[in-house]
């Protein structure tokens, strides 16, 4: 039977990063790559496995990079800290490592819960993560921030639900997106918008969310993930702009 190794890269993750181990105890094993906690992070991550290593933040891209190279599963299954397997997902996923390999790797299908409210429509709608794949397959754009899964072969994709709760209050997103639009304003290559024209690509992000995929059907959960989209994209784009100005604002 093949091996399955998971990897989780964490910092400061001890209010919920038990409930994410434990739904992967199904793994043959678990690699968590912590970049310098300062809670009880690494503590709780040691009740579930051995593999605990430090690495010093490389950004998103370059860290999962590297717990895939602590990783010695032939399959490895990437996931946050904020993220949880369902066991009709982990059920899936035992049968595509251990049935004959026609597939390098498996998107799989993950509902999104804001502030303990499902959402179902808009931006966050018919999210499939690409997380499983079999070593030497795949790994991970060196990107800081939002990096993606870049597979050599074909890809399939899962039942069963991989659970997702990103934010535990409104304070921890609003901090999420600054620190990612600071991540992303940083990344080379990006030209960013000058106010008005990154307001209306903020306007356009909202109604894309909220209106086109159906966010307003997801009540005031729906209308935070478009605002906070329109956000999101409203600083990304003017601090990438300030960023490559002559005098930086």
């Amino acid at each position: 039977m093949a091996r399955l190794s998971v990897i989780i890269i964490c910092r400061d993750e001890a209010h919920q990063i038990a409930r994410c181990l434990e739904s992967v105890r199904f793994a043959d094993e678990i690699v968590v790559l912590d970049s310098g906690s300062t809670d009880d992070t690494v503590a709780v991550a040691r009740r579930f496995t051995p593999h605990v290593f430090h690495q010093p933040w490389l950004g998103f891209g370059p860290q999962k990079n590297a717990a895939i190279d602590r990783a010695t599963g032939d399959w490895v299954l990437a996931i946050d800290c904020d993220e949880w397997v369902s066991e009709a997902l982990s059920i899936a996923i035992r049968g595509a490592v251990d049935a004959p390999a026609r597939h390098a790797g498996f998107r799989l299908r993950r509902q999104s819960t804001l502030l303990g409210r499902p959402v179902r429509f808009g931006d966050w709608m018919r999210d499939r993560p690409l997380r499983l794949f079999r070593r030497g397959a795949g790994r991970f754009s060196d990107d800081a921030v939002h990096e993606r899964l870049m597979l050599d072969g074909p890809e399939g994709l899962l039942h069963g639900t991989l659970h997702h709760h990103p934010f535990h209050s409104m304070h921890a997103m609003v901090e999420t997106m600054n620190r990612y639009s600071d991540l992303s304003a940083q990344m080379p290559g990006r030209q960013g918008s000058p106010p008005p024209l990154a307001l209306l690509r903020a306007v356009g992000a909202f109604m894309r969310g909220y209106v086109l995929k159906g966010g307003f059907m997801d009540g005031w959960a729906g209308l935070l993930v478009a605002v906070g989209t329109a956000e999101g994209t409203f600083w990304r784009h003017v601090k990438r702009w300030s960023r490559n100005r002559p005098t930086p604002i």
